[in-house]
């Protein structure tokens, strides 16, 4: 095999202005035939203290494992590779069968994989071990070069993961709201844009915190702002984190999308129960189509003009109550 062709390839798909997400698989597809493998993957840690695998590669007569290789643990079975990885080492398998004496519990793991050999290369992003890339039964010809590429290429791919990390966090920052977590109001736009044509019906649910200035008057804005996020995970708990949207202060936008009118007007009244026994004022006005023929912003701002109505009767009730009760 060409080394530098190979490592020439290899920084040609890190260089791409493609998707990063895509470019990894073909960085992946591009090692597993050049080295006639019948796997090439990547595993990720993960906030939970064990690794995923994130990204695969299999030849055609391989079967794609990596739903099965979710949350694997460490202790016991990573935290050997681990150790070397972090001594700047790979793994370097050449025959399964005698490294059960080394680790019995990852030759159990490999073993019904059909691996019966293996390389695994750590990758570093600012001096973290962050995960590793792995090769699945490379041919053995091609043993040596592998060995002596690896390092190169575990270094591309620190490369194009802090990529696509730095990628991640932009669009965290541009699409989800940093207080509560849910989307924001862009998100809502993109909803608008690209995605409510093709939807089956939908439900709108317009939703705004009662008394947030006077919470924040008499508590702090700490206080607040803990109303607020309290107001978010309700709603995704009833609509969903991905169609909960936070428009600003205290007002949210939250949608059910593909459901019949009664299932949404359920969902609407568990909120509001939720809402009630958290002793969390909110006002609410909602609307359902039972299509897409309706212009979508016309819809959110029905739904808003029912929730201001609402929030009128509460602001009204509380004045009534205050008058008669003399505070």
């Amino acid at each position: 095999m060409d080394r530098e062709e190979f490592v020439k390839q290899m920084l040609k798909y890190s260089a791409s202005a493609g998707d990063i997400e895509t470019n990894i698989v073909h960085i992946l597809d591009y090692m597993g035939r050049k080295l006639e493998a019948d796997r090439t993957y990547i595993f990720e840690k993960n906030i939970e203290g064990s690794s995923d695998n994130t990204y695969e590669w299999c030849s055609e007569n391989a079967i794609p494992p990596k739903d099965q290789l979710q949350n694997v643990g460490h202790e016991g079975l990573l935290d050997l590779w681990y150790d070397e990885f972090g001594n700047n080492k790979g793994i370097f398998i050449e025959n399964l069968e005698e490294y059960k004496e080394i680790s019995s519990p990852m030759y159990e793991l490999l073993k019904p994989q059909d691996i019966h050999s293996l390389i695994a290369w750590p990758i570093f992003v600012d001096e973290i071990c962050i995960g590793f890339l792995g090769i699945d039964n490379p041919l053995r010809k091609h043993m040596e070069d592998v060995v002596r590429i690896f390092e190169m290429v575990g270094y591309i791919m620190s490369i194009i993961i802090r990529q696509r990390d730095n990628v991640r966090m932009l669009r965290k920052l541009s699409y989800e709201d940093q207080l509560t977590g849910v989307k924001n109001r862009r998100e809502l736009d993109t909803f608008g844009t690209n995605e409510y044509a093709r939807v089956y019906s939908v439900g709108i649910l317009s939703c705004d915190l009662n008394g947030l200035k006077r919470i924040n008057d008499t508590l702090g804005h700490e206080a607040g702002d803990k109303y607020i996020i309290k107001v978010a995970n309700n709603l995704a708990k009833i609509f969903g984190h991905n169609y909960v949207y936070r428009m600003g202060g205290d007002e949210f936008i939250a949608l059910a999308i593909n459901l019949t009118a009664a299932e949404f007007e359920l969902n609407v009244d568990k909120l509001l129960k939720i809402m009630e026994k958290e002793e969390i004022p909110v006002a609410a006005g909602y609307i359902f189509k039972a299509d897409n023929t309706t212009e979508f912003y016309s819809l959110i701002d029905e739904a808003d003009k029912k929730m201001y109505e609402d929030k009128g009767r509460y602001y009204s009730d509380t004045k009534n109550e205050r008058r008669r009760t003399g505070i």
